[in-house]
């Protein structure tokens, strides 16, 4: 009814009006290109990091700091320090656009929020009343449900799977053996 109502007021805008507004949410990511050429091969140094796979034992020429002392015969050799080497550099980078898309909250499908609340806190610009993506535990994104946030009356709703819910009004009194017939009662006498 709502988006009925959005069409109506734009086909009765004049063409000579020209109407904006606000930057809205980012939307979702399109779909994957095509692939691209191969690329040269890894490093012999990337895959047992990642792995731990590989031969035991130091690197040669690669020292994360200087704890041990240099032999005679590693005086000559220059070492590189391993955030200089631009595959690993390149591993690491991915893991840190990861982790920054982790954290990222838009309350789209592929970047839920955790709550209504999260979304208007994070959000750079102030967050209209609508339907978003929410995941309150920020596990897997296929759990996120696709509910109602009313930023106004600081209201959240969830729609009901089903329409109708038929439930029997209770008596005043009534036995628990009538409500639900499996339970038997077991009654004994404590002096």
């Amino acid at each position: 009814e709502l988006l009925d109502l959005r069409i109506f007021l734009v086909q009765k805008t004049p063409v000579n009006v020209a109407v904006s507004g606000n930057e809205g949410v980012e939307g979702d990511p399109g779909p994957p290109g095509p692939p691209g050429t191969q690329g040269p091969p890894g490093s012999y140094l990337i895959s047992p990091l990642i792995t731990g796979s590989g031969d035991k034992g130091p690197l040669p020429n690669y020292r994360l700091y200087s704890g041990t002392k240099r032999t005679s015969s590693q005086k000559n050799e220059t070492e590189t320090p391993l955030l200089e080497i631009p595959a690993l550099k390149k591993v690491l980078d991915g893991y840190e656009n990861q982790r920054d898309n982790y954290k990222r909250q838009k309350g789209s499908k592929y970047h839920p929020a955790r709550s209504c609340r999260d979304l208007q806190l994070d959000s750079d610009v102030i967050a209209k009343s609508g339907y978003y993506w929410i995941d309150p535990n920020e596990g897997c994104i296929s759990d996120a449900e696709f509910i109602h946030c009313d930023f106004e009356n600081k209201r959240a709703c969830v729609n009901p799977k089903k329409e109708n819910i038929t439930i029997d009004e209770p008596r005043s009194q009534q036995w628990i053996s009538e409500v639900h017939p499996d339970v038997q009662l077991v009654s004994s006498n404590i002096l």
